[in-house]
């Protein structure tokens, strides 16, 4: 009565040996399970936020077209700061008058990417300033600290009437640290053609964009504003005493 029984266990181990083998080949074909495959294939290790992040002015989908279009925008501002500074630079300036296109160029490159104005090189604008005028015109400080002043409070109650009457914001405060740091070049009286400069281009520069069809603008779109007043500050820096009252500039 046992054999049959160990007949019976031979016949049964004899038939599982080839499901094992079968089982030992898949494994080695699927090192991991089919659902560990599936389940891992579903893991997003590049956050959706980071892939969307692009310029917010120009808007260039492929990341690589923009970081080369940014260098050679970059470049060309560069070549024109370099000869308008040297060619417009008020007497006795040009040195710290390109140190200043330097300062409002990286500014404006980290504002148009970010966003934001680093507070760093907003101080080191104010720094050079008070440098500038404590080297060519001592007996002006007044009216450069008046604008300074000035030009920071203007924007920052534009900042904060503008989050009270819309509940969100419209304007940062680094504008208005901007701003104030260019007062200090310009004095009070080249803060109104700063603004009027800066704008004027931004409004220019957002119809430009539109029409072009680059970026679609609306209500709700955020426009780094900090390179328009870069851009206003320069340009009244450099002509400011070709159309300000003489002793205001």
């Amino acid at each position: 009565m046992s054999l049959p029984g160990r007949h019976l266990r031979a016949i049964a181990v004899v038939k599982r040996v080839p499901t094992q083998l079968t089982n030992v080949m898949e494994r080695r074909r699927h090192p991991f399970p089919q659902s560990h495959i599936q389940a891992s294939t579903s893991i997003d290790f590049w956050p959706s936020e980071w892939s969307s992040t692009r310029c917010p002015l120009v808007g260039q989908k492929d990341e690589q077209l923009h970081n080369k279009l940014t260098i050679i925008l970059t470049g060309l501002a560069g070549c024109a700061l370099l000869a308008s500074g040297i060619c417009f630079a008020p007497p006795g300036t040009v040195v710290l008058t390109l140190c200043l296109g330097v300062l409002l160029l990286g500014l404006s490159v980290i504002d148009i990417r970010t966003l934001t104005l680093p507070d760093a090189l907003t101080a080191s604008t104010v720094l050079l300033g008070i440098l500038m005028v404590w080297l060519t015109r001592p007996e002006a400080w007044r009216a450069h600290l008046i604008g300074g002043l000035v030009g920071y409070g203007i924007l920052v109650m534009v900042e904060l009437g503008y989050r009270h009457l819309r509940g969100k914001d419209g304007l940062g405060r680094g504008d208005a640290k901007l701003l104030g740091a260019l007062g200090v070049w310009t004095g009070w009286a080249g803060l109104a053609p700063i603004m009027l400069v800066a704008s004027a281009s931004a409004l220019v520069g957002v119809i430009g964009l539109s029409a072009l069809g680059i970026r679609k603008v609306d209500a709700d779109t955020p426009i780094p504003f900090g390179p328009f007043i870069a851009l206003g500050g320069w340009v009244v820096w450099l002509g400011g005493r070709f159309f300000l009252p003489t002793g205001l500039y």
